[in-house]
């Protein structure tokens, strides 16, 4: 290949590159959050990151682009429901019609706590809450009206089994509303 062919490709390069970065209604939303070991939660604003996940898709999809959602399906009460997935710098979330769920233990609220914190962690800093059962799962849910918000643990199985254990397990996953 000769000097001119690489300067060429260099050059093609460079103008992928900028088309890409100049993409329209991308937002560069994570910018800073490669810097940091975590993506905030925000249950009052109901924002992880940028993304209001109380918004629709449709509106999500506006703020970051079509490219970081992807459309999947689950079974509620027997019936196919679609949920999204949409990716927040590599992090995954999950846009269900009820609630946004998130696994992954590098998003966290304001108070520091999320996925693999302890249980009674959660109480120390949130209250009590309160037990709800469905979908064959169990789910610790807080909620406040002042300032508002309401978000559950998931997938705490086992609680009626181990009730003096349970402060001590480690939340598997949240759901904000």
């Amino acid at each position: 290949m000769t000097n001119k062919a690489l300067v060429i490709i260099q050059i093609m390069f460079m103008l992928i590159g900028t088309a890409i970065a100049e993409e329209p209604n991308v937002s560069d939303i994570t910018k800073n959050d490669k810097k940091t070991d975590s993506i905030l939660v925000d249950i009052v604003k109901g924002k992880i990151s940028d993304v209001s996940y109380r918004e629709s898709i449709v509106e999500i999809e506006k703020t970051i682009g079509i490219t970081r959602i992807k459309k999947l399906s689950e079974v509620l009460e027997g019936d196919a429901t679609d949920y999204y997935e949409i990716d927040i710098n590599g992090h995954k979330i999950f846009k269900h019609w009820y609630a946004t769920s998130f696994k992954d233990p590098f998003f966290k609220l304001k108070s520091g706590l999320g996925v693999q914190s302890r249980v009674r962690d959660f109480k120390n800093v949130y209250g009590n809450g309160e037990i709800i059962g469905g979908e064959g799962e169990v789910h610790l849910c807080f909620r406040s009206a002042k300032p508002k918000y309401f978000f559950c643990i998931n997938n705490i199985e086992g609680i009626y089994q181990n009730p003096d254990k349970f402060d001590n397990w480690p939340v598997k996953s949240l759901r904000v509303f």
